[in-house]
């Protein structure tokens, strides 16, 4: 994963200069971090390099917090295909019948979750002491 900090507005000749860094180091994702804002027209062309590069956008003020240390939001863990098809396979169960969690869902993308993924969500409970559940990406 490369990181790519940019002070002004994000305009396509900066992610076409992302895309030949990435391409030169051989990497396909990367992260832009942005001061300014990000014009309207940006979504469609980070939907244009998808297929081959997978860039995500933050504003800098997304960032000064760490959410994953806030003591209301549980703990996530995304799974991989072989526990996701485990899990499938053990409750007897299609992609479906899973809870669903937004791809533009604050921790799916402070984790970089891609559609398809299974996070495993741990929430501390007073009454059960731990409760498990299982949410696929949209």
């Amino acid at each position: 994963v490369c990181v790519f900090f940019h002070n002004e507005s994000l305009k396509t000749r900066d992610i076409q200069a992302a895309c030949l860094t990435l391409k030169e180091k051989k990497a396909f994702r990367g992260i832009i971090v942005v001061n300014g804002k990000i014009a309207n027209h940006i979504q469609d062309v980070l939907a244009e390099v998808e297929p081959v590069f997978k860039l995500e956008t933050f504003h800098r003020w997304e960032l000064f917090v760490d959410i994953t240390e806030h003591y209301l939001v549980p703990d996530h863990r995304v799974l991989s295909n072989k526990e996701k098809m485990a899990l499938l396979k053990q409750h007897r169960l299609t992609d479906a019948q899973l809870p669903r969690i937004k791809l533009g869902d604050p921790m799916a993308r402070f984790m970089g979750m891609q559609i398809g993924q299974v996070v495993k969500i741990i929430r501390r409970s007073k009454i059960s002491g731990r409760y498990v559940t299982y949410r696929i990406c949209i």
